[in-house]
């Protein structure tokens, strides 16, 4: 490998450049021995990229076909939970179409045996009054006969409701699969007593406001404007009177618990006197107090509400457990239930004046208040003017909403998803609170200048 002109002596005077071939050889074959290194470490590089790329893949794929298989096995276990809750909501609905239809063929058959009876009672008696058919002395024989069969009593036909419970379905989301819906009963209710009137004795009152029951049958009704906490019966029977300035009554299974403006003093339940008081701020705490509401929770413990948008909980003793900041100022509380799957948790339920609705939170373990839902109760086509007392069961939520109008103000019934379910009552003249009287049985609204009881029919 050599320049043709350099073979011939005469171009070496160019100054040609002129190497050995093994030298040139292995220099070369070095370099590319070098460049095949380069290579062949991204070719590795490569590889190692292909083979995490497959075990990416791999994963991938993995995760994809796992996920799909949890949403087919939720939405399985959706489908399933639906269809047996509806197969469950059907037959409980059939069934008692069922029991009611047979309900209602037995009365219309004793009904109509009553309505022959009594048809050939009067047919008899027609018969033998019957001058042209039964003379004298002949009506005169039969009469003794005719009139005691004529007046033996036939027997009262029972009486029919005119309204009875029916079943209803509440619609749940329509995504989640937490709450698909449920079916519940709805509740006609009727007043049957009316406690007190308008006036400053016994038996009167001049703002009733805050109402609690207690066993055996007793009620205690804040008279605000009287300066007073009444204790009676359900028939209105058996008066005490305890001389405060009181917002709120609540009661614990020894106590009543009463929210004076400053202070919680608790009474005993069976005579009625003063045994202790709570504040609701330590010694060294600077804060102005207004307490305005009360409500118990099932183990017991007091929560009280303050017109400072604060809620605080203590033990029954009084001792004070926790402090919670709020977004509201708390007129009205009630303890009730939040439907989880297939458990009830105990959550609070706010009423504000100004804010038309009702507030439902939880308090975590960390004294913070989460909202889990408004309720706005709808008074015949329209927003209540504000929402008052309330009261609950494992049914959901009764609260007393007002119109602009006296006279015209409604208790609602709410399950524990805030649905609508029924109005319990109307035409109030000004409810402020309501409870369950102490058989859980009959619900007493404190309507400002009396107490009404109604009953389910």
């Amino acid at each position: 490998m050599i320049c043709k002109d350099c073979v011939r002596s005469y171009h070496h005077d160019q100054e040609h450049a002129a190497y050995d071939i093994r030298e040139i050889s292995d220099r070369y074959r070095q370099n590319l021995r070098d460049q095949i290194q380069v290579v062949d470490t991204e070719r590795q590089a490569t590889e190692q990229a292909w083979q995490t790329l497959e075990k990416v893949e791999k994963d991938y794929k993995r995760k994809v076909d796992q996920a799909l298989e949890n949403v087919k096995e939720a939405v399985a276990k959706i489908i399933k939970e639906v269809e047996t809750k509806g197969k469950q909501a059907v037959h409980d609905i059939e069934h008692q179409r069922e029991r009611r239809s047979q309900s209602f063929h037995d009365e219309r058959a004793e009904l109509q045996e009553q309505k022959k009876r009594l048809s050939e009672k009067i047919e008899e008696a027609k018969r033998v009054t019957d001058i042209t058919r039964t003379p004298n002395n002949t009506f005169l024989l039969q009469y003794p006969a005719a009139l005691e069969k004529f007046q033996k009593p036939v027997g009262a036909p029972s009486k029919m409701q005119a309204q009875l419970s029916y079943p209803m379905f509440l619609e749940g989301p329509s995504v989640g699969g937490i709450d698909l819906g449920k079916l519940v009963m709805v509740d006609t209710w009727k007043q049957v007593h009316t406690i007190g009137r308008k006036g400053n004795g016994e038996g009167e009152f001049e703002g009733a406001r805050g109402i609690a029951a207690a066993k055996p049958d007793k009620i205690a009704v804040t008279d605000r404007k009287n300066g007073r906490v009444v204790i009676c019966n359900s028939q209105g029977n058996n008066w005490k009177s305890i001389s405060i300035e009181a917002n709120d009554v609540a009661a614990t299974p020894k106590r009543w618990v009463i929210a004076n403006p400053t202070a919680v003093q608790l009474y005993n339940k069976e005579d009625a006197e003063y045994v202790s008081e709570f504040k609701t701020v330590s010694e060294d705490e600077k804060r102005r107090v207004n307490l305005i509401a009360l409500a118990v929770k099932t183990n017991g413990n007091i929560i009280v509400g303050d017109d400072m948008k604060v809620l605080t909980e203590h033990s029954p003793d009084g001792s004070i457990l926790r402090t919670i900041r709020i977004e509201i100022k708390p007129f009205f509380l009630a303890v009730m239930y939040d439907q989880r799957f297939d458990q009830l948790v105990e959550v609070i339920a706010i009423s504000d004046l100004n804010q038309r609705k009702v507030f439902i939170i939880e308090v975590s373990d960390t004294d913070v208040a989460t909202k889990l839902r408004e309720i706005h109760p709808i008074l015949e086509g329209k927003p209540a003017m504000d929402c008052r007392g309330m009261c609950a069961d494992d049914s959901g939520i009764y609260i007393a909403a007002t119109t602009k109008t006296f006279n015209k103000c409604h208790v609602h019934h709410y399950d524990t998803r805030g649905r609508f379910i029924a109005c319990v009552a109307k035409d109030l003249y000004n409810p402020y609170g309501l409870t369950f009287t102490a058989d859980g049985q009959r619900l007493a609204v404190a309507d400002c200048q009396s107490v009404k009881i109604y009953a389910k029919e």
